[in-house]
């Protein structure tokens, strides 16, 4: 019986459609305009792009860091601070780069066709996750009350 392998580690393929993704939407232009730029150190490129390949490998930040860590240059800290950055905004980070994604969008579609991106912002409750990384208190808009979990940003 042959057993299946786990990919412990983010593809280079998904390192490079990452590099792609920023270099054609202007990422670092996004960032700098919503003051997520990072003074010394290390860039936020490099940051975000470990960020976001290692969360479509289906992998934790923390975890991938702990077996890989003496291959980065970074410590768990520096990334969590970035994301956890008060003067960083966000928001017009992400009306940006949506604004990027359209215009890229737009001359591909019919002019007859209305053009529409849906943004959802769900909750994903964990009631009894104490011990869950990154997991806080959450305002939940649609019940009105604070509870334990994630924000889930989609965007379709």
């Amino acid at each position: 019986m042959k057993s299946i392998t786990r990919n412990d580690h983010p593809t280079t393929g998904i390192l490079a459609s990452v590099r792609t993704f920023f270099i054609r939407f202007h990422v670092g232009q996004i960032a700098r305009a919503s003051h997520a730029v990072k003074t010394k150190g290390v860039p936020f490129r490099v940051l975000f792009c470990y960020v976001l390949s290692t969360i479509f490998a289906n992998q934790s930040t923390y975890r991938n860091y702990l077996k890989h860590q003496d291959q980065l240059q970074f410590s768990d800290k520096t990334f969590r601070n970035l994301l956890n950055n008060g003067k960083v905004k966000w928001q017009k980070f992400l009306i940006l780069l949506c604004r990027r994604i359209i215009q890229f969008i737009e001359p591909s579609t019919d002019s007859k066709r209305k053009n529409v991106l849906i943004v959802d912002d769900s909750m994903y409750e964990r009631v009894h996750a104490k011990r869950v990384e990154l997991a806080a208190f959450q305002f939940d808009h649609v019940r009105h009350r604070h509870v334990r979990g994630f924000r889930l940003l989609q965007l379709g």
